[in-house]
């Protein structure tokens, strides 16, 4: 008997650079192809990136799984609003947050799915190797993860991958107002978590959304929160 996966729901954030999404959606096509479960895909357009030209292009292409394309609105312009406001739209059974330049990386979906299957509610991405990516992103990374991990006395060590699976039990215990949900999250289930070793390989012509300031400022905000629930425990 032919095994049923769990039904699927990828979210991605929209990305101004040319041919990124459209090598993504290449590359998820090709996967859901081979998937046994129903797939849909959410293009999150947070930050008006897309031209209607693009968005119609897109949609146009021909594709084995649903795909929808969403605005959040001004209260949610934030990306990481923006993506709380999508995972509550989302209908698969697993939810998978990723970045448009990760096409790669939707071959590792399968590993993520294995660890479901055996019992994880949320499964982090470990970004062991990262390719193309700026020293200073990875040194902030890497404090910023030891500062967690020491500070919440957590065991995973990427809590800032951008590639995570969540399931609808999880995506139910997310409270409206909180910053940083993959921290919450692992708190909340501390013996169902587990993580992926993944590569990643960052598009040598991406167009970052966000500036080295407002990377640090929102990484400040971030602290401020963990403090919070560090004290409350």
């Amino acid at each position: 008997m032919t095994r049923i996966s769990p039904a699927l729901s990828l979210i991605v954030t929209a990305d101004p650079t040319p041919g990124v999404i459209e090598k993504f959606l290449e590359c998820y096509n090709q996967f859901t192809k081979e998937y046994q479960g129903k797939t849909e895909l959410l293009i999150i357009d947070s930050l008006k990136t897309l031209s209607i030209e693009r968005k119609n292009h897109l949609l146009s292409l021909d594709k084995s799984f649903s795909l929808n394309m969403l605005d959040p609105g001004l209260e949610n312009r934030d990306q990481l609003k923006a993506i709380l406001w999508a995972i509550k739209k989302t209908k698969g059974e697993a939810i998978i947050t990723i970045d448009p330049d990760m096409y790669k990386n939707i071959m590792d979906i399968p590993r993520f799915i294995n660890s479901l299957e055996q019992g994880s509610e949320i499964v982090y991405g470990r970004r062991v190797q990262r390719n193309g990516v700026p020293f200073w992103r990875k040194i902030l990374s890497f404090f910023y993860n030891q500062f967690v991990r020491h500070t919440l006395k957590i065991t995973i060590r990427d809590f800032n991958s951008p590639m995570v699976l969540i399931t609808q039990k999880a995506i139910k215990d997310i409270p409206s107002n909180i910053m940083s949900p993959r921290v919450y999250l692992c708190m909340q289930y501390k013996e169902k978590t587990s993580e992926v070793s993944i590569s990643t390989s960052e598009h040598n012509k991406k167009t970052s959304s966000y500036s080295f300031v407002s990377l640090i400022l929102t990484g400040v905000n971030r602290v401020t929160e963990i403090i919070g629930h560090r004290k409350k425990t």
